[in-house]
């Protein structure tokens, strides 16, 4: 666990419910998605984080359970109390919309920080992504392009087309159109479509160099970057 994890956690400490003691032993789930609603009530009841966690994604989407946002916030900060990476995600998807908490930007920033320091690798686009959309003292090209970065060695098609972007602006990073091909490429290669809309018009404006040093940085990144389905 990260420190920076560490002390989310810990904040959010102060405000939990004391929770259940003792896991049930029949919640052994091999995967948590195939559970019920009831074992997952059940479960996150016996402070078993993966059913907390779970119970949320279905409260947070509405799917075979009514939609209630605002008890999936609340699971999520148990399953995060307990250590769970992703539930600091999930909260913070929740503070950035204002869905069932009020919008809060900076709380989801933070909590999307400790996540991707915990390994996380949505949150570490949606960390970027929050700087690079963001106006006044968030907004934060240069630290967006350097989480991107991140994502984008581990095959994140969206934040390698968004690397890719702030390059061909110069935004953030130098402004380089053989980077810009390189990641749009490799994020094609991903499934993102954008990215082969992107790479029909920039193919037109570079010459057989640029194609070589796209093509050596692609030979360089795919091992990682690129997710063969």
């Amino acid at each position: 666990m990260t420190a920076r994890l560490a002390i989310t956690i810990g904040l959010f400490l102060a405000v939990q419910p004391a929770l259940a003691a003792g896991a049930d032993q029949t919640c052994g789930f091999a995967d948590w998605r195939d559970a019920d609603v009831a074992s997952l009530e059940r479960c996150a009841g016996a402070d078993v984080p993966e059913a907390a966690f779970w119970l949320a994604r279905r409260l947070e989407s509405g799917n075979v359970v009514a939609e209630n946002p605002a008890r999936a916030a609340t699971l999520y900060r148990r399953a995060l109390v307990q250590g769970m990476a992703e539930a600091g995600l999930r909260l913070g998807m929740l503070f950035e919309r204002g869905q069932g908490v009020a919008a809060d930007p900076v709380r989801a920033a933070d909590l999307y920080l400790a996540a991707a320091e915990a390994g996380v690798i949505e949150a570490q686009y949606r960390y970027a992504r929050l700087h690079d959309d963001a106006r006044g003292a968030l907004k934060n090209r240069t630290l967006a392009a350097a989480w991107y970065l991140k994502a984008a060695m581990q095959g994140h098609a969206p934040a390698q087309y968004r690397l890719g972007l702030l390059h061909a602006r110069g935004d953030g990073v130098e402004r380089d159109m053989v980077e810009t091909f390189a990641w749009w490429k490799i994020a094609s290669v991903n499934g993102h479509i954008r990215a082969r809309r992107g790479l029909k018009d920039l193919g037109d404006h570079l010459g057989l160099p640029e194609f070589a040093a796209a093509r050596r940085l692609i030979h360089e990144r795919e091992a990682t970057a690129v997710v063969y389905r």
